[in-house]
């Protein structure tokens, strides 16, 4: 492997760890233990609502503090949305703006990225394209971008870079623009288009100088002057790296973490320039400058990479194993990490001739990575038995869902024909009550008008009526009964042969044993029951069986409904139920419900 593409695959290895690190270093001096997290936050929230204006957002930033060190990335998620929402009803654009990107930063920052963008990623967009504010919208993009080189979707990076470099070219927009520029850069570094790679970085560095606070500019300083110092452009590689340190001394002056980044890489490019003195003199500033960072985990870890380059560069190899060894107590967590310092020991041995080490340490790493494969199949047979319970889990919740839904469907469904069934028995019994009542009154009025009409005939037989005896009759509106005078007394013939001994009961009654008894022919028969009571005989005694039948259900409840038929000179209890109701509109068996339960 190249000397140069070494130190690069190093310096991105640690690339990621150094951000982390210098955001600990940010929060080192807040670090509240989480008992007095948790009662800040308390009291915090109680306070909250109570204010408004700038004491109101220092109190959600202080919120913020307080969730971070109780790793409590839900909540702190929630802060942010009422922050948000509340600066937006204020219109505090300025105020909205900074929450929805610490916001974003807080989604990088917790690895909760699971497509590359936040959850309100659009809306934070929209937001800062409606009002304009451009260096922010470069901002969460450039953050967009690096977050795709992180999980490999190059192409797709440059693809979204090139057209945000164009969008802001379109509006001479200077810092989208060049950070842009640095992007496609970058990019184009990865895929050794190394001229492409040093006119766009020339070009971001060139417009970020013009932005005094751009941290970016000092990350594309780091990359123009070392990629420059790769290629042989000696004089502009120190060019770039003088200038860099003019921005620090400019701006950054008290900086440390920003001072050691400048000597490790002004160590890297001066020995690609193959001045190694000053190498070695920037690489024991970095020594120095090391305890001054926090823990300084990450410093010396850079710091001894640094020294095992210069020495391999000098073909000083057993120097160059030793310092890399002392790497080794920072990594030893990492596997990802131990796996590339394994490989790079191995592969800087056998190139110095060391082939004892060299095959000790091929031989750890082939351990190491079977442990590795071992470890993610006993992961993956994990994760494939907890995805087994956690489907089995919500079939069996599914399943019993639907046992409950169906049996309270089934529920419902007789509950409702229950409560159907009632209505009905209900509607019947208020129906049946309404026909019985009705029956009866009829009854009376039948009787009442029979007794007038047996008056008047007896009456008209006897003698003509007085005039005072035909205003009486008039006066109780009873009619004539149709028919001449012959067909009444046949009629009345008939009725009293069907009452007599109850010959209308009787099952063989018929109508040849009708005109014996009566001494009459069939047609004078027929025309006089059709011409007094407008039915035809056998109908007139059907009528009279039917009465005989509701009587007698009223009047003896012992008897069966069957037997009331038989007695009455019907067949069958089938024909007498269906003339009975055809009659009444009612069965036999309700009436005689209602019989017993009514008074009329």
């Amino acid at each position: 492997m190249p000397d140069h593409q070494i130190t690069t695959n190093r310096i991105k290895q640690v690339k990621h760890q150094l951000l982390c690190l210098l955001c600990m270093f940010l929060f080192a001096n807040t670090c509240m233990t989480a008992q007095d997290a948790n009662l800040q936050a308390d009291s915090l929230k109680n306070l909250l609502h109570s204010q408004q204006g700038k004491e109101r957002y220092r109190i959600y930033q202080q919120l913020d503090s307080a969730y971070i060190q109780l790793d409590d990335f839900d909540t702190r998620m929630t802060n942010f949305n009422e922050w948000v929402e509340y600066a937006h009803s204020q219109k505090d654009i300025e105020q909205e703006s900074n929450a929805r990107m610490v916001r974003m930063a807080a989604y990088t920052n917790a690895n909760r990225l699971k497509d590359t963008k936040t959850p309100t990623w659009d809306e934070d967009l929209a937001f800062w394209r409606e009002h304009e504010l451009w260096d922010k919208y470069a901002s969460v993009n450039v953050t967009y971008l690096q977050n795709l080189l992180l999980v490999g979707k190059m192409d797709e990076a440059l693809n979204v870079a090139q057209e945000q470099y164009e969008f802001f070219k379109k509006k001479d927009l200077n810092y989208g623009i060049g950070a842009m520029a640095h992007i496609i850069g970058t990019i184009y570094y990865y895929q050794e288009r190394t001229e492409e790679c040093i006119d766009f970085l020339r070009e971001s560095v060139q417009r970020l100088k013009k932005e005094k606070t751009s941290v970016q500019i000092l990350e594309g300083y780091r990359t123009l002057s070392l990629i420059l110092a790769i290629g042989g452009h000696t004089e502009e590689a120190e060019k770039w790296l003088n200038e860099w340190r003019e921005v620090l001394e400019a701006n950054f002056k008290d900086n440390v973490g920003a001072w050691f980044n400048y000597n490790i890489n002004a160590a890297y490019v001066h020995m690609h320039m193959g001045d190694y003195g000053k190498a070695e003199e920037y690489i024991r500033k970095c020594e120095q400058m090391s305890p001054q960072l926090g823990d300084a985990v990450l410093s010396k870890y850079l710091t001894y990479s640094a020294w095992s380059q210069l020495y391999q560069l000098q073909k000083d190899y057993p120097n160059a194993i030793k310092a890399l060894d002392s790497t080794r107590v920072y990594v030893e967590n990492s596997a990802v990490t131990l796996e590339g310092y394994l490989r790079e020991r191995a592969e800087l041995a056998w190139t110095g001739g060391l082939h004892d080490i060299s095959s000790e340490a091929w031989r750890e790493l082939y351990f190491h990575n079977d442990s590795i494969q071992k470890t993610k199949i006993a992961a993956q047979v994990d994760e494939l038995r907890t995805q087994y319970e956690v489907d089995k889990f919500k079939a069996e919740k599914k399943r019993n869902r639907n046992y409950f839904l169906f049996a309270l469907g089934g529920c419902i469904l007789l509950f409702l024909l229950l409560g159907g069934t009632v209505y009905y028995n209900r509607m019947i019994t208020k129906k049946n009550r309404g026909l019985y009542r009705q029956i009866k009154a009829q009854d009376r009025l039948a009787e009442e008008l029979e007794q007038m009409r047996r008056h008047y005939e007896a009456l008209s037989l006897s003698q003509p009526p007085t005039l005072v005896e035909t205003e009486e009759i008039n006066d109780k509106t009873v009619p004539l009964l149709p028919g001449n005078q012959q067909q009444r007394e046949l009629v009345a013939r008939l009725h009293e042969y069907l009452l007599r001994d109850q010959n209308f009961t009787k099952i063989d009654i018929n109508r040849e044993s009708l005109l014996s008894a009566l001494s009459t022919n069939k047609n004078a028969l027929t025309e006089a029951v059709k011409a007094v009571t407008g039915k035809k005989p056998m109908e007139y005694i059907r009528e009279m069986q039917l009465e005989e039948a509701r009587r007698m259900l009223d009047k003896h409840p012992e008897l069966t409904v069957e037997a009331v038929a038989l007695d009455c000179g019907f067949n069958t209890a089938h024909t007498f139920y269906r003339l009975f109701r055809k009659q009444y509109d009612i069965s036999p068996a309700e009436y005689r419900k209602m019989a017993g339960t009514l008074e009329v």
